[in-house]
């Protein structure tokens, strides 16, 4: 399991105050850097008119590359945004994850002031490496498009003009110092003052363009299976559900359709869950980063049909665990934005379904993996929100 720190989103007000510990789904990046660049601070980058630049796609568990999916380099402006704009260069993923991609002479007009007077007399274009479905097959980025991934921690950049001393000119790879949570609410990275917003860190570290960049796929869809051990029941028509919080404060219960509702018995259990939630159970306003959040539940099914009704049936406090403490659900929708992207970066997620569980001590969320997902334990006398 990987821990990860707490960041209001705004969650409701509600009779699970717990829960809500866990709804921020923040993660706390390390932002030290173990590696040494490869570019030496007194050295000029290498202008050849036709540079390239190599990378790998990275699959993450429980994802699938079911669609083809293009690698690009996609200008990001800073003053108003940031805001993706134009593509640099773009080629296939290769069905390995690698890809290799070149393009032609200097940024060319993308080249202006570095955003919000940072280093004034230096002249910039920032690129960010995405992998993106391109739904138009157009061979660019445009605006719509799903994001699978993106190397925030690796930028593609053009310097010129009256750059600091040791820093190269021209084109190079370039650690922004962006990736990650480096300060508690903040993932996305919104100041004017890119170059120096980590100076005091030690960035921005450079590396040179042939330094291959790795891009996690945070934004490919992930499957869940919960399973695990059940027992302890004491109702003749128990069954096993999960509903999202708002369901368990809403006024209107019968707003909300459970993502599973399956029987339940003594011994083992196992659910998958494989499609998105229906959108009523979307738990942030937030277009660029939309998520749910779902409590798995025992209940009584009191009237014996065989399904949940909130009017005739009784929701039990009982619910999963591991360790002793208890775990929900959630889900993640694509992003196909920077403000997205960031969000799955600086919170270590992943588009999808995943299993979290708050740490009790330090109310920071701790986010599971397939194997502790598929070893829970439903037990009403140890195992209650």
């Amino acid at each position: 399991m990987r821990s990860v720190s707490c960041t209001d989103l705004g969650q409701p007000r509600g009779p699970l105050p717990a829960l809500v510990l866990g709804l921020c789904l923040g993660a706390t990046v390390a932002c030290g850097r173990t590696e040494t660049p490869t570019v030496d601070s007194g050295t000029p980058v290498d202008t050849d008119t036709s540079p390239s630049l190599a990378g790998t796609a990275v699959l993450p568990e429980d994802t699938e590359r079911d669609v083809p999916l293009t690698a690009g380099l996609v200008r990001v402006e800073f003053g108003e945004g940031p805001l993706l704009h134009e593509t640099l260069s773009a080629a296939p993923v290769e069905a390995s994850g690698d890809f290799l991609l070149s393009w032609a002479g200097d940024a060319g007009t993308a080249v202006a002031s570095t955003p919000g007077n940072d280093h004034p007399d230096a002249l910039a274009a920032f690129y960010l490496l995405l992998v993106f479905e391109d739904a138009d097959e157009s061979g660019t980025w445009e605006e719509g498009e799903r994001i699978a991934g993106g190397a925030l921690d690796r930028w593609l950049v053009w310097l010129e003009g009256e750059v600091p001393e040791g820093w190269p000119r021209g084109w190079s790879v370039v650690d922004l110092g962006l990736a990650g949570q480096y300060k508690p609410n903040r993932c996305l990275s919104d100041s004017t003052l890119i170059l120096t917003a980590r100076e005091e860190d030690g960035y921005p570290v450079f590396y040179d363009l042939d330094s291959a960049v790795a891009v996690r796929l945070r934004g490919l869809e992930a499957d869940l299976t919960l399973a695990g051990s059940m027992s302890g029941l004491e109702a003749e028509h128990d069954r096993f559900l999960s509903l999202p919080y708002q369901a368990l404060t809403a006024e209107t219960i019968a707003d909300y359709d459970p993502v599973f509702d399956v029987a339940a018995a003594e011994g083992a259990f196992s659910v998958a869950l494989t499609e998105a939630p229906p959108e009523a159970h979307v738990y942030t306003s937030d277009a660029s980063w939309r998520y749910s959040v779902h409590v798995n539940l025992l209940f009584e099914d009191v009237d014996g049909d065989g399904a949940w009704d909130h009017e005739a049936d009784d929701l039990t406090p009982a619910t999963t665990c591991a360790g002793g403490l208890w775990t929900y659900a959630r889900y993640t929708w694509p992003v196909s934005d920077y403000r997205g992207l960031r969000f799955l970066d600086c919170y270590e997620g992943q588009v999808g379904w995943r299993t979290a569980l708050t740490d009790p001590d330090s109310g920071s969320t701790v986010y599971m993996s397939s194997a502790e997902s598929a070893a829970l334990e439903v037990d009403p006398a140890s195992c209650s929100l």
